[in-house]
């Protein structure tokens, strides 16, 4: 599988020609044909910035402008209640936009040439994998993605991939998004989207697994602080809320763990993103948890969601004795798995 992929990918640096990029000023044309979007808004922006405001008339529209390199470009067109998004690489020459029915696509210049046929070939292998479900074909993508990367850091085209397969996705190795961005070409990662990358690659890897978990206290009903974890017992940190109905469908689940599992030093630590504390305190009593319950009231903008990175409710955490995290947002099959593993079957 490695060599494979180490093949498949210096074949495409060489077809594509990714590590060329011109440092001299030169014009670049967008131009689309975009029949089915007649009196459609047109806003092409460059780095996060506006650069062209326009309509589809008579199926076309174009832009020229100057750019010194590669840059980031997305195109915005907006009909009525309709808003459809195409990212693209700016560069020198002409590039095309075209309507392939269920998604735009930029092409004709090296870059974007490049990037479509790579994301046509990511298709065509991923297709040979027939026997596999749709998660496992996604994390398939993600590995043919990560074998660019490590090979093409100096590419607008990785930085790319990395955005399509890691950003805001928190299914993915959170160690690996760290070490792929880390790897990437010093003047890659000053560009926009790698800037825009930044903040959350450093955040999640904080609470990557393997990493020890950030030590912070919070106040629990009676207003005492209590440490959100203690080193020497296994500890499952649970992100709730009482307005959560996902959240209180895994209470069940959840007591089960912790009468199974409480006098074999294992426990539980639940924090709410309530802001109202009688919803709060009458939830934790209507529920029957029993473990700490910590709160500061503070919602989404409590130090203990933003440190760990909460981005949707239930979250949870699981750390080892010593404060490592061993896993997140866990099903509760593994969850007791690897309680099991360690501690040895219960006795409830």
């Amino acid at each position: 599988m490695k060599k494979f992929l180490s093949a498949f990918v210096t074949l495409w640096l060489l077809i594509s020609g990714i590590y060329a990029q011109t440092k001299a000023t030169n014009w670049f044309s967008v131009k689309g044909f975009l029949p089915e979007w007649n009196n459609a808004h047109i806003q092409l922006q460059v780095n996060g910035v506006p650069v062209y405001n326009s309509m589809v008339l008579n199926d076309l529209f174009s832009y020229t402008g100057k750019v010194e390199s590669t840059k980031e470009g997305l195109l915005k067109i907006t009909r009525n209640r309709q808003t459809v998004y195409l990212s693209l690489f700016i560069e020198p020459g002409t590039i095309k936009v075209r309507d392939e029915g269920k998604k735009l696509v930029a092409y004709g210049t090296t870059t974007n040439d490049g990037y479509v046929a790579l994301m046509q070939q990511f298709d065509s292998l991923a297709l040979l994998q027939t026997h596999l479900p749709f998660a496992v074909i996604k994390d398939y993508k993600r590995s043919l993605a990560t074998a660019y990367i490590k090979q093409a850091p100096a590419s607008p085209i990785s930085l790319k991939l990395l955005a399509d397969y890691f950003y805001l996705d928190g299914s993915t190795n959170d160690t690996l998004y760290y070490q792929l961005y880390h790897s990437l070409d010093p003047a890659i990662r000053q560009s926009y989207t790698a800037k825009k990358l930044e903040p959350e690659v450093k955040r999640r890897y904080v609470v990557a697994n393997g990493r020890p978990a950030p030590v912070l206290e919070l106040p629990d009903s009676s207003h005492q602080c209590f440490p959100i974890y203690q080193p020497g017992r296994i500890t499952l940190i649970n992100f709730w809320a009482s307005w959560c109905l996902p959240c209180k469908r895994e209470h069940p689940a959840l007591i089960k763990l912790y009468k199974q599992f409480k006098e074999q030093n294992f426990t539980i630590v639940s924090i709410s993103l309530d802001i109202n504390r009688s919803a709060w305190v009458n939830a934790v009593k209507t529920e029957r948890l029993e473990w700490l319950q910590l709160n500061d009231l503070k919602g989404w903008t409590s130090p203990a969601s933003a440190l760990y990175g909460v981005k949707l409710l239930p979250h949870n955490l699981l750390l080892d004795a010593t404060g490592t995290i061993i896993g997140k947002n866990l099903r509760f099959e593994e969850i007791e798995a690897i309680l099991s593993k360690t501690m040895g079957p219960s006795q409830f």
